[in-house]
């Protein structure tokens, strides 16, 4: 399964990956699993897939999709033993298909901004992007979390910067980023995952796409 899935994902063939996981449970955590590979690209596709099998399969397996976020959020502690780097974006990608359904995990995904400094590094580019996501499908859902997203953009990782200026503006506040001028001057190189694919970006030219796009 874990084989088959990697080779639809390389192909960006998501109507057979839907179909594994419609047919089997096992699929959505086969593509968990696939969200641990070195090759970015196939990571973030991975992720991008769970959403889109959330999206379908939630009305009938909402209950599988809550065991997996929980297993998620225990995978970002020590105590776990085995941390799962990106499981931030991957519970925003399950959360986001159905704000409704999981609406007990967003206080949990908001929490997450508050995290040790020590583990901070790690989790904050795929925090912004989970938040980001929720926020996208239920703006008044994060609402509680704006004040920490406008502080991460001025932290000193110019992905985290580029992450909060794209999560503001995909929760609706835009009116923010109208009042940090100086990113349109901030160079700091970046990546984001758009239309199935990583694309190169700078926090500048984020910046002035998010603000044309909110308007």
């Amino acid at each position: 399964m874990k084989s088959e899935l990697r080779s639809w994902l390389v192909s960006a063939d998501f109507r057979k990956v839907l179909d594994a996981a419609s047919g089997s449970n096992s699929a959505i955590g086969a593509l968990i699993n696939l969200t641990y590979s070195d090759d970015a690209l196939l990571r973030w596709r991975a992720i991008d897939a769970v959403g889109r099998c959330a999206k379908h399969l939630v009305p009938e397996r909402s209950g599988v999709f809550k065991k997996y976020l929980r297993r998620l959020f225990w995978m970002m502690t020590d105590e776990s033993g085995s941390i799962a780097p990106h499981a931030p974006e991957v519970i925003g990608e399950i959360v986001r298909s159905d704000p409704d359904a999981f609406s007990e995990f967003v206080p949990l995904a908001l929490s997450l901004m508050n995290l040790e400094p020590e583990d901070r590094p790690m989790f904050l580019s795929g925090i912004l992007y989970a938040l980001g996501r929720i926020g996208e499908a239920s703006p008044g859902a994060v609402q509680a979390g704006v004040k920490g997203m406008e502080a991460c953009l001025s932290e000193a990782d110019s992905q985290v910067r580029a992450m909060a200026v794209w999560c503001l503006g995909r929760t609706g506040q835009g009116d923010i980023l109208l009042r940090r001028p100086e990113l349109r001057r901030d160079g700091g190189r970046a990546q984001i995952y758009l239309e199935e694919s990583l694309q190169d970006t700078t926090v500048a030219e984020l910046y002035e796409t998010t603000l044309r796009v909110t308007g």
